[in-house]
């Protein structure tokens, strides 16, 4: 079996990472009780944990002056001074912290939220997967588990593959030739029967390269796979999207683990819960060389578990399962199907950054509205950036968009594991084609890589005020995106 039909047998994985999906609120500080009375004029910076940040350097802007600095106090917060421009735009400059310009303050949304500063170094995650069911030889049922940290919603419309399959590999255990799997793929020991051979196969430990340090959530992620129906498919080179629909979610876990060290040990349970609900989707028309995946989702605090997974054809009806338990989403991605005609390790920095992704709570019968797909931010002759925005379909309001400047490297010893540093963020409570940026973007060096990374929202029109000030993007249920990259 080629290496590239085994993966895309076991990664199914991969299909959500296409990855800023709804009413995900952790904790977040609110401005206190003594300035509330000045409310219009008071705004306070958090991190993605919702607490305050204190001694960040701020620069607001209006249309008719210079900058005015301030700096956050012990609350994290700071005073907008009185202006008569319509608009007024805020860049935080936080030591540790990713700049972020805020385009359009606007005194509904008061709250601030900037990103830690990734590290330049890879920690790795090791552990087992644990409580897989009983398992029979030769019973023709391939057992496999997969374990990646658990998405967000900003995870997800980052579409960094590299989160959910490793771009590294390793020599699984089997006794008929070799076989190379992802380092974060787990197969339990396990006996199948082909034609007159016995295959013995087993992959222990999984291994998880994060540059984020701190407590994570990690998922453990089961699938039950017809062994004799994909060795016959892959030998006959069917369509990979055709064999990852043979596989069946089986059950899944998750835990959080602190990540400080060099290298943490933790196993996972695979046995915390299991989707047994079905529910039917409805896969919209689309056009040739777009696929279409869809996930179920159960969200747990600002984080999302994938329970379920298919790959849909134009038109057609598909059945997902759900596990009956509040706060579920189905999640429907279409992409440009670029990914078919290579392994899914060679996908990993090389995929279309080109998506559309709606949300949708789950139901017994499910119809995803896709925003269209866009194209990518331009740089102009001026330095700015060109943005053409997508018509809005009926149903859904504008939700602002988000605009990232990421350096783009890769290690030295393995190409294909992509570091991406965001540079500078830019957040709009509107749609806008036209704006200025800001002067703290760093100086681009010629020879690295970069990608500006656009991201426009939408949301329900029955939802109200929507803010994307906050990276869990609360009431947001519609994206698009793309990318430009300058090397």
């Amino acid at each position: 079996m080629s290496r590239s039909y085994f993966c895309w047998a076991i990664l199914p994985v991969l299909l959500f990472s296409c990855s800023e999906s709804q009413n995900i609120t952790p904790k977040q500080t609110q401005p206190s009780e003594s300035l509330q009375a000045q409310s219009a004029q008071i705004y306070q910076v958090v991190d993605s944990e919702g607490s305050p940040i204190i001694g960040a350097e701020v620069l607001i802007r209006g249309a008719s002056r210079s900058p005015v600095q301030r700096w956050t106090d012990d609350n994290g917060q700071f005073e907008v001074p009185q202006s008569r421009d319509l608009k007024t735009d805020v860049t935080v400059l936080g030591h540790l912290y990713t700049p972020r310009t805020f385009y359009g303050i606007d005194p509904r949304h008061r709250v601030l939220t900037v990103q830690t500063l990734l590290s330049d170094q890879l920690h790795e995650v090791t552990g087992d997967l644990v409580d897989y069911p009983e398992m029979v030889d030769k019973d023709n049922t391939l057992h496999i588990g997969v374990a990646f940290p658990a998405p967000t919603k900003l995870d997800l419309l980052n579409l960094d593959v590299s989160k959910f399959i490793s771009p590294v590999s390793v020599e699984a255990d089997l006794n008929l030739g070799s076989l190379r799997v992802p380092t974060n793929v787990n197969i339990p020991r396990q006996k199948e029967k082909y034609g007159i051979f016995t295959i013995k196969i087993k992959k222990d430990a999984y291994q998880i390269y994060s540059s984020r340090r701190g407590t994570q959530r990690f998922v453990g992620f089961q699938v039950q796979a017809p062994f004799k129906q994909m060795v016959r498919a892959a030998q006959r080179k069917e369509d990979p999207l055709d064999i990852v629909n043979l596989l069946k979610a089986a059950s899944f876990g998750w835990t959080d683990i602190d990540v400080q060290e060099a290298q943490t040990t933790q196993n996972i349970s695979l046995g915390q819960d299991q989707a047994d609900q079905p529910y039917t989707l409805s896969v919209p028309n689309f056009d040739d060389g777009l696929m279409f995946v869809s996930l179920s989702a159960l969200q747990s605090e600002q984080y999302l578990i994938p329970m379920d997974f298919r790959i849909g054809k134009s038109a057609e009806a598909i059945q997902l399962h759900h596990n009956n338990s509040d706060n579920q989403w189905n999640i429907s991605v279409l992409r440009p199907n670029d990914i078919a005609d290579s392994g899914i390790t060679e996908q990993t920095s090389q995929a279309s950054q080109q998506a559309s992704i709606a949300m949708t709570p789950i139901t017994e019968q499910v119809t995803p509205l896709f925003l269209p797909l866009i194209k990518p931010p331009t740089p102009t002759e001026s330095g700015d950036l060109a943005i053409t925005l997508p018509e809005l379909p009926n149903g859904l309001q504008q939700a602002g968009m988000s605009l990232t400047l990421v350096q783009v490297d890769t290690l030295p010893d393995n190409p294909k594991i992509e570091i991406t540093t965001p540079l500078w963020q830019g957040r709009f409570n509107e749609w806008s084609d036209q704006f200025s940026l800001p002067n703290e973007i760093p100086t681009m060096d010629d020879e690295k890589t970069y990608r500006w990374e656009l991201l426009i929202f939408a949301s329900p029109i029955d939802t109200g005020p929507v803010s994307t000030f906050n990276d869990n993007l609360d009431l947001v249920t519609h994206f698009t995106r793309n990318a430009y990259e300058l090397k």
